[in-house]
């Protein structure tokens, strides 16, 4: 442990001399920057002063010179000193003389999540990228990037590696404890997850055309012509003029009007929940351990000790990371089974709808001449909403290991891993004049422990 103490304090004397150097080198960069800053746009100004701002806080800032004659440049930093299960930003900012094309991949590494793991853009001047780095261990963690730069017309222009260092610790509030040996506590973690809520079910709709005979339909209303059609308490509808047959008909009447298939979709929050169902262990109460069962449903618990309650446990904080399936999935419902879809799916009806509503709102209520332009273009705009309606629904299950449906109550969630162990704040109140206010930390976790007498 005194190793491990020593070899840390190293490391932050280490970082503390690079970044003296790194100072120096931000300062002197700044300087020559200043002829260079007057050119920037507006967005750049404010991206540049806020790298800058940012670098002289942190130490693992990297410069990499990639052009021969300086105009192309990378920088990449994050805090000299991180925090475990928590997020930590880590920066790549670039200065670019052409329009580029930029790809950034962490790397995988075992020590630390990335959020996201990988980031493309296009960018001229000056731009960044910022990642959310959580470490999973204590210590040194490096952190590898990749980055491939293209120019315009897509031809390899550089590609890069860049590694940072950053040392990771347990929160300032873990490593403030006052807690000694005496006392202790573990987690045993049934389930954890972080649960997102769906929003109202949509209709998925296919067009349905009705057609009759009418009399000439100057200035007469088009919503009340086609109640016979059914659908839509007010369809879209059109008219073409020709001789449709009988005596002083000369217009066939067209009502258009959404059908609702029976399909569903629902899209997925951007904001979540955690769904937990723990044990709290505590040791040093007392001779035989205390053992807590906190779950969404019972986050506090009285504790009882020969009969007698000695004191209440309270879950008081859930803090954790996650994917986002709001990015990247929808559920969909065909009123037998429902399931998560890839968003990608949805695009294409999505368009096919807005294009249908576009043509319609410029030829709703319209006369025309026999099969011009306009009856081509209503025509093929409900050929291609119906077509991608039919290609939604019927969309494959999306294979996704790290998340699923899950019932709670009767409503459903959409519910995933979090990425790495969630952390809790637990306080116990303890009926016991003896004991004295104590803070105890496990597993990026922390328990206080009060007098409540």
């Amino acid at each position: 442990m005194r190793q491990n103490t020593v070899k840390a304090k190293q490391f932050q004397l280490q970082i503390s001399f690079e970044m003296m150097i790194i100072t120096s080198v931000i300062i002197s960069f700044s300087l020559i920057g200043l002829g260079l800053y007057n050119h920037f746009t507006k967005t750049q100004n404010i991206v540049y002063s806020s790298f800058i701002d940012n670098a002289l806080n942190t130490s693992s800032l990297k410069l990499l010179n990639l052009s021969t004659n300086g105009s192309l440049n990378i920088y990449g930093s994050i805090a000299n000193i991180t925090y475990i299960n928590q997020s930590n930003n880590l920066q790549i900012i670039f200065s670019l003389p052409y329009q580029s094309n930029i790809s950034i991949r962490i790397l995988n590494n075992d020590n630390v999540i990335s959020i996201p793991e990988s980031y493309n853009f296009s960018a001229q001047g000056v731009d960044a990228a910022s990642f959310s780095i959580i470490p999973k261990h204590i210590g040194l963690n490096i952190i590898n990037v990749s980055i491939l730069i293209k120019n315009n017309s897509n031809q390899d222009y550089v590609y890069k590696n860049l590694t940072l260092k950053t040392y990771s610790k347990l929160s300032n509030d873990l490593n403030n404890s006052n807690a000694f040996s005496l006392y202790s506590f573990s987690i045993i973690r049934h389930n954890e997850s972080l649960i997102y809520p769906l929003q109202k079910q949509q209709n998925i709709y296919s067009i349905s055309v009705k057609s009759r005979c009418e009399n000439w339909i100057v200035g007469r209303n088009g919503g009340n012509l086609c109640q016979w059609a059914g659908g839509a308490p007010t369809p879209y509808y059109y008219s073409q003029i020709y001789s449709c047959g009988g005596p002083g008909s000369s217009t066939t009447l067209y009502c258009i009007y959404l059908n609702p298939t029976n399909n569903y979709f629902s899209k997925i929050n951007n904001s979540h929940n955690f769904f937990y169902n723990i044990t709290l262990n505590i040791s040093g109460l007392s001779k035989l351990p205390i053992y807590s069962n906190l779950s969404g449903f019972k986050n506090s618990e009285d504790i009882s000790l020969n009969n007698k309650i000695i004191g209440k446990i309270y879950v008081n904080n859930i803090s954790g990371e996650g994917p986002m399936p709001y990015s990247n999935y929808l559920i969909f419902n065909n009123s037998i089974d429902n399931y998560a879809i890839n968003i990608g799916n949805y695009q294409p009806y999505k368009q096919a709808f807005e294009s249908f509503n576009a043509t319609m709102s410029q030829y709703n209520g319209g006369l025309y001449w026999g099969g011009g332009p306009a009856i081509t273009q209503i025509r093929q705009s409900i050929n291609n909403f119906n077509y991608a309606s039919s290609q939604f629904i019927e969309s494959p299950e999306a294979q996704n290991n790290q998340c699923n449906l899950l019932n709670i109550n009767k409503t459903e969630f959409y519910s995933c891993r979090p990425f790495s162990l969630l952390n809790y704040i637990f306080t116990f109140d303890v009926f016991n004049k003896t004991i004295s206010n104590i803070t105890v930390n496990s597993q990026g976790s922390i328990l206080y422990i009060k007098n409540q007498s």
